[in-house]
């Protein structure tokens, strides 16, 4: 067949020739990348992954209607994204560098010392973050499968901590203020009761109590406000965004504008009291105090409710699927895998030496 131009059975017959050389190439591949991998060291990867539970809009749920959804073109939940966005972050990050004191563990850092940008990024190229629709998983690969597992349960408290804190600090002002006032009330109650034993005063007249009723009304307005101005000086500190901060502040503006509205109404009302005989004003002043405290507390007890109630709705978003748990075999080096694809590329390497030497071997002959 060579000599009709066809040199197919003479490549046939080099590589046959050659089978014991093309076998030693494939068996040395094979054996230095199974010394190669016995030499690395073993990576360990736990994972831990949560589910964020979808939250469409009037106009998702409309879209989600049309036959666009059939093809695929449906509007997708973000929450997953924000949830990888979060995990992502440098302050996550560091959060959990330093609750696990990266820095001064040798399985994470051996025996170097390592800065606090170093770390970051070590931390950082251990640590993959995955979707698969609404479902997030973290998955960390250190030398310690114990470490591994412990960083990836980390990170899920982490993105817990990051998600409920603004809600919970809200809550939290609002139960302190909550209580505060509701002391504050009992006080004023206690104090309207022996000022109506000790006068014997227990009606007002009709100007008294329109002027007790608006002034009670003013007073109740201005503690509204200044709830408002402390839950907005709260968001300014944690606001994410520029958009975000701008309307935070200008919102400001308006509730300091609106604060200073109300301090001179305030005044021209309690003008008006004084001008009434001392026990009616008393009355007055007392009776105005009992009733802008039931007001504000009233309000605060509502606005308590709406922040567990949301802190609830959150809490329900997310749901921790899997915890990490220490792995029993490493997930790297792949001392087969390894192996046998070294194998078969010793064996094309050993092939293709025999096709590329057959023509030289012919001009030879």
């Amino acid at each position: 067949m060579e000599q009709n131009g066809n040199p197919l059975w003479g490549y046939w017959r080099a590589t046959k020739r050659r089978l014991r050389a093309i076998l030693a190439i494939a068996a040395a591949a094979a054996t230095i990348s199974a010394a190669v991998s016995l030499s690395l060291p073993k990576i360990y990867s736990a994972s831990a992954a949560l589910y964020a539970l979808e939250t469409q809009s009037p106009l998702a749920s409309t879209l989600g209607q049309l036959p666009l959804a059939q093809l695929g073109l449906a509007v997708p939940s973000r929450a997953a994204e924000y949830l990888v966005a979060i995990l992502e972050s440098e302050t996550v990050m560091e959060r959990v560098a330093t609750s696990q004191r990266l820095g001064e563990d040798p399985r994470f850092v051996g025996k170097t010392d390592l800065t606090r940008h170093e770390l970051l990024e070590a931390l950082r190229d251990t640590t993959r973050v995955r979707t698969a629709g609404s479902k997030v998983t973290v998955t960390v690969d250190t030398r310690s499968p114990r470490l591994s597992a412990d960083l990836a349960n980390e990170y899920l408290r982490q993105l817990e901590r990051s998600i409920y804190r603004f809600s919970r600090r809200k809550r939290g002002f609002l139960e302190a203020q909550l209580a505060e006032h509701k002391a504050a009330l009992k006080g004023a109650q206690e104090a309207l009761k022996a000022f109506q034993v000790r006068h014997q005063a227990v009606a007002q007249d009709a100007q008294a109590t329109e002027a007790v009723k608006a002034l009670a009304a003013l007073e109740s307005e201005r503690l509204e406000n200044e709830i408002a101005l402390e839950q907005n000086a709260t968001a300014l500190k944690t606001a994410g965004g520029i958009d975000e901060l701008v309307r935070l502040s200008e919102d400001k503006e308006l509730l300091e504008r609106k604060a200073q509205d109300l301090d001179g109404a305030l005044a021209q009302q309690r003008t008006r009291l004084a001008r009434m005989p001392a026990v009616l004003t008393q009355l007055g002043r007392l009776t105005w105090e009992v009733a802008s405290r039931q007001a504000v507390v009233d309000l605060l007890q509502q606005s308590y409710e709406n922040a567990r109630i949301r802190e609830r709705e959150e809490e329900a978003r997310y749901q921790v699927l899997d915890y990490a748990v220490p792995p029993e075999k490493p997930a790297r080096p792949k001392i087969l895998i390894n192996t046998f694809i070294a194998g078969v590329l010793g064996t094309c390497v050993g092939v293709a030496w025999a096709l590329v030497t057959f023509p030289l071997r012919l001009q030879a002959d």
